[in-house]
Formats: C-alpha cells, structure tokens, sequence
C-alpha cells in the first residue's frame, strides 16, 4: 500500500491536482458490481485517469 500512496503522491505532482482515489480487492469489487453500487456508476460516468490498470479489465470479475 506504501507503493501505491507513493504513486498517488508522484501522480498528484505531476498533474497538480489532489486524485480521489478507492482500493478495493477483487471480492469487494464484485460486491458493488453485483449490486448496481451508485459508487461505482458515478466513477464509471466521469471522466477520470487510470494509473494502474486497464479499464477494459474491469468488466472481467
């Protein structure tokens, strides 16, 4: 996790911008997906940078 917030910090300087972001596993995500979370629709919605990742994965859960 130290990586990450690492990452986070680096990104924020680099865009000068604080980013919001969430971790969740892979059973958390399916939880919200399963559920139609309003969370996760809003993420999906706005426009947004992905750091680590491919978004074309995240419909594989």
């Amino acid at each position: 996790m130290h990586a990450l917030s690492e990452l986070i910090e680096h990104a924020e300087k680099t865009y000068g911008r604080a980013i919001n972001y969430s971790v969740l596993d892979k059973e958390e995500y399916g939880i919200l997906v399963n559920r139609t979370d309003k969370f996760l629709i809003k993420v999906f919605l706005q426009p947004h940078v992905v750091l680590i990742g491919n978004p074309s994965d995240w419909t594989k859960v």
